[in-house]
């Protein structure tokens, strides 16, 4: 049976019928839907469609074993997405090669589609991504009102095959609805390379087009969002090495204060990281160093730290916590998350890399807020990194935006890994600031207390310490938990 195209189908592809001429760009999505269009291959026989899975970095179920299937894993809009065909073929099946094709609409229009060949071997394995057809759909076809549909058609353009007609199409009828949903454009990221001055020798980070572009396509694949966008900000020249794990709480506080920087204008969606070289020697120091953000507007906590390193792994998983994801539980990872599902940390459910076409299983792979590896995204991760992009999006770059509901100055206590208390920049709060409640007493010139602050703490993820987030108390000092700071 062939796919039938719903009327007026052609009539939004420009060139799919042979007289009619279309250039095509490398960049533009048509040309991959022009190419399967025009090309018209005989159904396949002695083949069944059995499962069909999307990919954009965890498995989402579509078709199983012949069955519809309701699954929970978000898919994001705008973001590519790789289809995984399961074929079974027929006992008299002939060795040879087929092709499936993916459609994808948008409202009743082709949006998007792609082909992909196989050798069947025998019936496609979850495990196996080569017994699978895997054909990759561009961004611009996924949107909320998006529907598949798939046929398996002769990689020969000349005949079917010898065998019985099998169940070539799916679903047979109208396309399948896919659950597709907005969380905002961007993840956006301000990038700041750390260069650190010891005499006359610079240790910097790797600032080269290709590093930091290598970067951001990692944490891309590794994040529910669309895009990710990696703004370069100035240097930063800190007055001393990142040699201990003071230095390194006092570079994350620094980054902090960037903030508040009016010639660096980062924006309040922006996750500040700041990047520097691991070639100053630093016994027992983490890897990276960030701020657990608890809410979406929490703009002030979102703010990390980590050495450069080929692999995008440790931004990764700082940039995950100031998205509000505590660690997963293995390897000894500090402050584990108690609502983590899966036990030891394993991921759940079957990852993919959209990058490298990496198939990670869901009991030998861990969780990339764990301390374990190999690492990858479990489907908990995921959707709260889904909820979190969606809220800050929300939040600040909605149209009206709606974040400035409020314009309380703030001021940030800082107290770093050694115990030492040191105010930050003045901070504009949009909402009202979130991380664990704690109290701090506003003392007179005297030292005697006058008022009682509510305030938040937000701790660092990795080391002791964090930061006393209160409304600006103006000149005078406080006292935190018998910790008295500096004066203002």
């Amino acid at each position: 049976m062939r796919l039938l195209l719903p009327l007026g189908l052609l009539s939004v592809v420009a060139g799919c019928a042979a007289p009619v001429q279309f250039t095509c760009l490398d960049s533009d999505p048509l040309c991959e839907i022009v190419a399967v269009l025009s090309d018209e291959r005989p159904a396949a026989t002695g083949v069944d469609i059995v499962g069909l899975a999307a990919y954009q970095g965890v498995e989402h179920w579509i078709l199983k074993d012949g069955e519809e299937m309701v699954d929970e894993v978000r898919l994001v809009a705008g973001r590519e997405t790789v289809f995984r065909v399961f074929i079974e073929p027929h006992d008299d099946f002939v060795s040879r090669e087929i092709a499936a094709r993916v459609y994808v609409f948008q409202g009743g229009k082709l949006a998007g589609a792609g082909q992909a060949n196989l050798a069947p071997l025998g019936l496609s394995s979850e495990t196996d991504l080569a017994s699978t057809i895997n054909v990759r759909i561009p961004g611009s076809a996924m949107d909320g009102e998006a529907t598949v549909q798939v046929e398996l058609v002769e990689a020969s353009a000349t005949a079917s095959g010898p065998e019985r007609e099998g169940e070539s199409v799916w679903p047979d009828g109208d396309p399948h609805p896919l659950v597709v949903e907005q969380n905002g454009e961007l993840l956006r990221v301000y990038y700041v390379p750390v260069i650190q001055k010891d005499g006359d020798t610079e240790y910097a980070p790797d600032m080269s087009e290709d590093h930091v572009e290598s970067i951001r396509r990692q944490m891309w694949a590794a994040f529910p969002a669309k895009d990710v966008e990696l703004e370069i900000g100035e240097d930063y020249v800190p007055s001393y090495l990142i040699s201990d794990n003071n230095a390194w709480s006092t570079l994350l506080n620094e980054m902090v204060n960037l903030r508040s920087d009016p010639d660096r204008a980062v924006e309040p969606d922006q996750y500040v990281y700041g990047v520097f070289s691991q070639s100053v020697a630093c016994s027992g120091c983490p890897a990276g160093l960030s701020y657990l953000a608890y809410s979406d507007n929490a703009d002030y906590s979102r703010a990390s730290i980590g050495y450069d390193s080929p692999d995008a792994g440790t931004m990764v998983h700082e940039v995950g916590h100031a998205h509000g994801r505590e660690h997963s539980p293995c390897g000894g990872a500090a402050g584990p998350d108690p609502n983590y599902p899966h036990e030891g940390a394993i991921i759940g459910v079957r990852g993919y890399n959209l990058l490298s076409d990496t198939l990670y299983e869901a009991d030998t792979v861990f969780d990339f807020m764990s301390y374990c590896w190999p690492a990858w995204s479990s489907d908990y991760t995921w959707e709260a990194l889904f909820q979190r992009i969606k809220g800050v999006n929300a939040l600040y770059n909605a149209a009206p935006s709606n974040a400035r509901l409020a314009n309380t100055a703030l001021r940030p206590l800082f107290l770093s890994a050694d115990g030492e208390l040191s105010w930050g920049e003045p901070l504009r709060g949009e909402l009202s600031p979130a991380g664990l409640s704690t109290s701090v007493e506003l003392l007179d010139e005297l030292g005697l207390p006058v008022a009682v602050l509510d305030a938040v703490f937000v701790p660092y993820d990795h080391l002791p310490g964090g930061m006393i987030l209160m409304p600006d108390p103006g000149a005078g000092r406080v006292r935190v938990a018998g910790r008295l700071s500096p004066a203002l």
